[in-house]
């Protein structure tokens, strides 16, 4: 398939909240936009968004848990074959669960870094050959949390501050090796 004309935006986390804000805006920017999220209804919801705002635009959405590494292939595998393309990675998904060293699980510690630091590694790591060859962009969106320790926030901010760690110790150099602008902001709010 040849490559269409509209720059493409994979936008994981995609189903609500920041995620589908970005598809959304992503659109209205000219962008053919993919989400993807665990959540059929929720993709689906924001796919008619981005029908309403840009109605020839090519958008996608594709149910797909990022933490698990055979589904994640799989989503890379059809943005490219259905898109032709990936210009642009945001990282938007996450999950925040509440607690500290005295009432947070393993399980439930694991789990935060699951969903918050590994999904997103592997999202870049399986984003990079596409993302070279069209000179494209990574977007991981940082809580607050990742800088800046809350109370009762332990496993979201741990996972959090690895996620700034690896977006200046790996995305940052990958952006750059590319000829790509950096910048590297935090959003605002708490956990």
């Amino acid at each position: 398939m040849a490559p269409r004309q509209h720059p493409c935006a994979l936008v994981i986390g995609g189903g609500r909240g920041i995620g589908a804000e970005a598809a959304c805006a992503l659109a209205r920017r000219g962008h053919d936009v993919v989400v993807a999220a665990r959540t059929a209804s929720e993709l689906d919801a924001t796919l008619a968004r981005l029908g309403d705002i840009a109605p020839d635009g090519h958008h996608l959405a594709i149910t797909c848990d990022i933490r698990r590494d055979d589904q994640a292939r799989a989503l890379f595998q059809r943005v490219e074959a259905v898109m032709g393309r990936l210009d642009l990675l945001v990282n938007a998904q996450g999950a925040a669960m509440l607690g500290n060293t005295a009432d947070t699980t393993p399980a439930v510690f694991d789990e935060m870094l699951t969903t918050n630091l590994s999904g997103v590694f592997r999202a870049v790591h399986l984003a990079r050959p596409a993302l070279a060859r069209s000179r494209g962009t990574i977007i991981n969106i940082i809580s607050r949390a990742g800088r800046q320790p809350y109370p009762n926030a332990l496993a979201y901010g741990t996972a959090k501050a690895g996620l700034v760690y690896l977006t200046r110790a790996d995305v940052r150099p990958f952006l750059e090796e590319i000829d790509q602008p950096i910048e590297i902001g935090i959003t605002g709010g708490e956990p």
